[in-house]
């Protein structure tokens, strides 16, 4: 993936300490490295532009997302970050998000190992960033399921009650029919009727259960 010229190079970058001086030196650094990257790629057009870098920005989480790949420069700003720079580097190649992305980092691991060990893929942004421990949440009920598992429940729902509903004013009127038209009779002569509510009752439950078991399997 990568030729052995290029890592050679990470590799000298490295020993200039990229990370020690004064924003000015650090910046010097990165020349020195676009210069032979210009060299190797045959991409002298390709000029380095540094937008505003002060050390209140670099303290900033992600702010190197600023940064981009012009036809004609890289613009590094907010903060000088050595992924970033070989991120722009990747897409003046012709690279697509995904594999500058894993062209970037790969480099960063083989140049900068101890530096890569102590941070982690922030995939939104192609950056590397120092681990953070993890913060255990709790989670709603309602958080385990998806939208479109509560919507399929409530239309079931919805629809066995409305058939239900239906089934049960249609008896009704069935039974006072029978009975002379004595609606009031076949109302209370409910116990007659609770075969519609073993109709209902176990669609019911099978929504109910079908929610059960997609939050058990969020969850796991």
């Amino acid at each position: 993936m990568y030729q052995q010229e290029l890592i050679d190079l990470v590799t000298q970058w490295s020993g200039k300490q990229v990370w020690t001086g004064t924003i000015d030196e650090r910046k010097q650094k990165f020349i020195w490295m676009h210069e032979r990257l210009q060299r190797l790629f045959d991409k002298p057009e390709i000029k380095l532009v540094f937008g505003s870098i002060t050390k209140e920005t670099e303290k900033r989480q992600g702010s190197s997302g600023a940064s981009k790949a012009l036809p004609s420069h890289i613009i590094i700003s907010n903060k000088l970050s050595v992924v970033t720079f070989l991120h722009e580097w990747a897409h003046v190649l012709g690279m697509n998000e995904t594999q500058a992305i894993e062209w970037s980092q790969g480099l960063f691991k083989i140049g900068f190992p101890t530096k890569y060990r102590e941070t982690k893929k922030f995939p939104e942004a192609g950056l590397l960033l120092k681990l953070k421990p993890k913060v255990k949440t709790r989670k709603s009920f309602w958080s385990l399921f998806t939208k479109k598992d509560v919507q399929k429940a409530i239309c079931v729902l919805g629809l066995v009650s409305a058939i239900g509903l239906m089934v049960i004013v249609i008896s009704v009127y069935v039974e006072a029919g029978l009975n002379g038209g004595r609606v009031i009779i076949a109302i209370n002569d409910f116990g007659e009727m609770l075969w519609e509510l073993i109709l209902v009752v176990p669609i019911m439950v099978g929504s109910i259960i079908y929610l059960c078991y997609k939050a058990v399997k969020n969850v796991s």
